[in-house]
């Protein structure tokens, strides 16, 4: 693992995903590349269970095969991340969180509060979890990392989720060195990022993708559509 992305959904974790992968840090994971691999949805509950036992999750398996790593389930675990790979660069997306939480709201908050009933194999997962069978998002992993990890059971208390956001922003300041971390925003381009890396700046624009309606139309796919994990 290369680098890690410590910033949350909705901060242009997509764009950066597509930028580490045209700078030669691919494949990047991404909250998506579990829609696309459903079965990776397991080892994210484990990797759940094992830290509720105090025990380290097997950060390598999960990762196999990958240089990076942004978005959520990723941002949620950045510091057990950051220890697992000492040598990984961090890169924390931010924007303003007013702004960030008008975006959240009307994407990934959406879809927590939606419910969809799980097929019978996952309604005993649930239940093993304590959770009912109409699970919030259609997904039990966005409900454990987003609605209970990350926020508590409150993601959608407006002032308790932006209470969140900053302080997870200035954890992340807080506790890394200067020169292991890079405080991006997309906005900036490519040339912030290509002096943290090392790397050439392309000849390409900085991606710019993931906006609000190709969010929705991600999640209208038809193969996106059904319960992740099934």
């Amino acid at each position: 693992m290369d680098v890690i992305g410590a910033g949350l959904g909705r901060t242009g974790t997509a764009s950066l995903q597509t930028a580490l992968e045209t700078l030669g840090y691919g494949p990047c994971y991404h909250w998506k590349t579990l829609l696309e691999h459903p079965w990776r949805e397991a080892h994210w509950h484990a990797a759940l269970d094992d830290m509720a036992s105090n025990h380290t999750p097997r950060w390598g398996e999960i990762f196999q095969g990958f240089r990076a790593a942004v978005d959520w389930p990723t941002a949620a675990f950045w510091r057990e991340m950051s220890e697992a790979f000492p040598d990984a660069k961090v890169i924390l997306t931010a924007r303003d969180p007013e702004d960030w939480y008008e975006s959240f709201a009307q994407t990934i908050s959406i879809t927590i509060g939606a419910t969809q009933p799980l097929p019978a194999t996952r309604a005993a997962i649930a239940e093993h979890y304590g959770l009912t069978a109409d699970v919030p998002g259609g997904s039990l992993l966005v409900h454990r990392v987003i609605a209970q990890y990350m926020f508590g059971g409150r993601p959608h208390d407006r002032e308790h989720v932006l209470n969140v956001y900053r302080n997870h922003v200035r954890d992340v300041v807080d506790r890394l060195p200067a020169e292991r971390l890079l405080v991006f925003d997309p906005a900036q381009g490519w040339a912030p990022l290509c002096d943290f890396l090392g790397v050439p700046v392309p000849d390409t624009p900085y991606p710019h993708v993931n906006v609000r309606n190709d969010f929705w139309k991600l999640m209208s796919s038809p193969k996106n559509m059904p319960p992740v994990g099934t």
